[in-house]
C-alpha cells in the first residue's frame, strides 16, 4: 500500500496514521526528516511497528524498497560486518564472485563473521518479510 503526501505534506502540521497492512509507503517531500522525526514531521504519529517506512519514491518495487533500508557495514570489513535493517531478517548467505555457496551466516546480534574467508569480494544474500530479498557487495581484507 502506498500513501502519496508528497507536497501536501509540507501543510500537515498534525497527522495520526493507523493501518491495517503488512506494509505500508508513505512518499513524503523529506523521507530523512520523516525517519527520524524531525522538521515537519514532529507531531506525525505512526503505528504498525515499523511496518511502515518513508520515502520520495514508492513507485519502487517491494525489493528495491528493502533494499535500499538495509545497510551492511564495514566495507571493507576484516572480522565482522553488522546488518542495520527496520526488517526482520530471516536469511543471510555468503557466495564468491562465481556464485559459489560458501555458508549460511548470521547470529542474534545482526552480524556476519568474516575472519574465515579470504581476502577478496563476495556476495550477500540477505532474505526478509514477505519473500524480499537484496544482494549487498562486500570486501573482506
Amino acid at each position: 500500500m502506498t500513501v502519496n503526501l508528497q507536497g501536501s505534506d509540507l501543510n500537515i502540521d498534525n497527522l495520526n496514521l493507523d493501518f491495517d497492512q503488512s506494509f505500508v509507503c508513505i512518499q513524503v517531500t523529506n523521507p530523512t526528516d520523516a525517519e527520524n522525526g524531525q522538521g515537519l514531521y514532529t507531531n506525525w504519529t505512526l503505528c504498525c511497528d515499523g511496518n511502515y517506512s518513508f520515502s520520495g519514491d514508492c513507485s519502487l518495487g517491494t525489493t528495491e524498497f528493502f533494499a535500499e533500508k538495509i545497510n551492511v557495514f564495514p566495507n571493507p570489513a576484516s572480522d565482522f560486518v553488522f546488518i542495520k535493517s527496520p526488517y526482520e531478517i530471516e536469511a543471510v548467505e555468503i557466495f564468491t564472485l562465481n556464485g559459489e555457496k560458501l555458508q549460511n551466516a548470521f547470529s542474534e546480534a545482526n552480524r556476519i563473521d568474516m575472519r574465515s574467508l579470504v581476502s577478496g569480494i563476495y556476495f550477500i544474500k540477505l532474505s526478509g518479510e514477505n519473500g524480499s530479498q537484496v544482494v549487498k557487495k562486500i570486501v573482506k581484507k
